[in-house]
């Protein structure tokens, strides 16, 4: 009998929960997909600068920058 009864609470603790966590779903999920449409937003308005060439003509391109004494 004191098995049954602790089980039969255990599940109407439970399915409070689970009906509390139903009620509070949309709410989190419409938030969510808020934060998601504003980041695609964001995502689509950032334009990147047109790139500039600093290397002049005939020039071969460093893909490292060295160190000199003058930078340190």
């Amino acid at each position: 009998m004191e098995r049954e009864r602790k089980k039969a609470e255990k599940q109407a603790k439970f399915d409070q929960k689970k009906a509390a966590q139903a009620n509070a779903t949309p709410a989190a999920t419409s938030k969510s997909k808020e934060k998601k449409a504003k980041a695609e937003k964001k995502a689509e308005e950032e334009v990147l600068p047109p790139y500039i060439e600093e290397t002049p003509a005939g020039e071969k391109k460093s893909t490292f920058k060295t160190i000199l004494p003058a930078n340190i």
